[in-house]
Protein backbone atom coordinates (compact mmCIF):
# COMPACT_ATOMS: atom_id res chain seq x y z
CA UNK A 1 0.00 0.00 0.00
CA UNK A 2 1.17 3.31 -0.92
CA UNK A 3 0.60 7.27 -1.08
CA UNK A 4 -2.48 7.98 -3.23
CA UNK A 5 -4.10 4.52 -3.19
CA UNK A 6 -7.23 4.23 -3.31
CA UNK A 7 -8.88 1.61 -1.31
CA UNK A 8 -12.73 0.16 -0.19
CA UNK A 9 -13.70 -0.86 3.85
CA UNK A 10 -15.40 -4.20 2.33
CA UNK A 11 -17.96 -4.30 5.29
CA UNK A 12 -18.98 -0.92 5.09
CA UNK A 13 -18.30 0.21 0.95
CA UNK A 14 -16.58 3.97 2.30
CA UNK A 15 -13.74 4.80 -0.23
CA UNK A 16 -10.72 5.84 1.28
CA UNK A 17 -7.82 7.66 -0.02
CA UNK A 18 -4.41 6.55 1.20
CA UNK A 19 -2.57 9.83 2.32
CA UNK A 20 0.61 8.94 4.19
CA UNK A 21 2.30 5.56 4.92
CA UNK A 22 4.79 5.56 7.78
CA UNK A 23 6.72 2.97 9.12
CA UNK A 24 8.24 3.53 12.64
CA UNK A 25 11.55 1.32 11.25
CA UNK A 26 12.43 2.91 8.44
CA UNK A 27 10.82 6.65 9.38
CA UNK A 28 12.61 7.68 13.33
CA UNK A 29 10.26 10.60 12.67
CA UNK A 30 7.00 8.88 13.74
CA UNK A 31 8.01 6.79 17.10
CA UNK A 32 4.64 6.89 18.52
CA UNK A 33 3.67 3.88 16.09
CA UNK A 34 3.91 0.28 16.58
CA UNK A 35 4.28 -0.60 13.67
CA UNK A 36 3.76 0.65 9.68
CA UNK A 37 0.81 2.29 9.36
CA UNK A 38 -1.46 4.35 6.87
CA UNK A 39 -3.76 7.56 7.15
CA UNK A 40 -6.59 7.40 5.33
CA UNK A 41 -8.72 10.06 4.00
CA UNK A 42 -12.36 9.05 3.85
CA UNK A 43 -16.02 11.12 3.38
CA UNK A 44 -19.46 9.73 3.43
CA UNK A 45 -22.77 10.74 4.11
CA UNK A 46 -24.42 9.82 7.49
CA UNK A 47 -27.69 8.14 6.24
CA UNK A 48 -30.08 9.11 8.76
CA UNK A 49 -28.85 12.86 8.72
CA UNK A 50 -27.94 13.45 5.44
CA UNK A 51 -24.83 15.25 6.55
CA UNK A 52 -21.50 14.91 5.02
CA UNK A 53 -18.78 13.44 7.09
CA UNK A 54 -15.01 13.06 6.31
CA UNK A 55 -12.16 12.13 8.24
CA UNK A 56 -8.50 11.19 8.34
CA UNK A 57 -7.77 8.15 10.20
CA UNK A 58 -4.30 6.46 11.12
CA UNK A 59 -4.59 2.90 10.50
CA UNK A 60 -2.49 -0.30 10.56
CA UNK A 61 -1.28 -1.48 7.39
CA UNK A 62 -2.21 -5.43 7.83
CA UNK A 63 -5.66 -4.58 9.58
CA UNK A 64 -5.84 -2.29 6.02
CA UNK A 65 -4.86 -5.55 4.23
CA UNK A 66 -7.79 -7.66 5.77
CA UNK A 67 -10.66 -5.15 5.53
CA UNK A 68 -9.97 -3.47 2.67
CA UNK A 69 -9.35 -3.96 -1.09
CA UNK A 70 -8.38 -1.86 -4.49
CA UNK A 71 -11.09 0.88 -5.40
CA UNK A 72 -11.66 2.40 -8.41
CA UNK A 73 -13.40 5.82 -9.58
CA UNK A 74 -16.29 3.97 -10.05
CA UNK A 75 -16.93 2.86 -6.56
CA UNK A 76 -17.09 6.09 -5.19
CA UNK A 77 -20.47 6.41 -7.05
CA UNK A 78 -21.44 3.59 -4.67
CA UNK A 79 -23.54 4.57 -1.57
CA UNK A 80 -21.30 5.19 1.39
CA UNK A 81 -18.63 5.93 -1.41
CA UNK A 82 -18.64 9.77 -2.00
CA UNK A 83 -15.37 11.47 -2.00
Amino acid sequence: MKTGDLIRFTATGVIGVVVEVRDPKKNHEAPDLAGPSALVYHAWEDEETGTQRNESLWYYLDYLQKCSEPATFDDSAMIGGRL
